[in-house]
């Protein structure tokens, strides 16, 4: 029984590796963007480093939102202005009556 088990684990490996060697031959060359490391740092300062197709290699991507930030993931609701939109939305609506405060 544990030498079936064993046969079968094994040729199952050996299937998936020879698929995926055939898969890496049949891929087109030249198509396909650069892939390299890059920086990416939280709203709270903290950083990690991972593979990415954005940028050039050794950017930093700082983020706006993110997990710790997210009312999806904190249950905390926070208001984030950007670009001055709840500015623009005041002075154009500023005189119909409704209260801003």
């Amino acid at each position: 029984m544990l030498i079936e088990i064993f046969f079968r684990v094994m040729l199952s490996k050996a299937c998936v590796s020879w698929v995926q060697a055939k898969m890496r031959l049949n891929v087109k060359q030249g198509i396909h963007p650069d892939y390299h490391d890059i920086t990416v740092v939280m709203t709270d300062g903290s950083s990690f480093k991972t593979k990415s197709t954005w940028g050039n290699p050794g950017d930093t991507m700082r983020l706006d939102i993110d997990s710790k930030s997210h009312p999806a993931w904190t249950g905390v609701r926070q208001f984030v202005d950007s670009g001055g939109r709840l500015a623009k939305f005041k002075g154009k609506y500023q005189n119909f009556g409704i209260r801003t405060s």
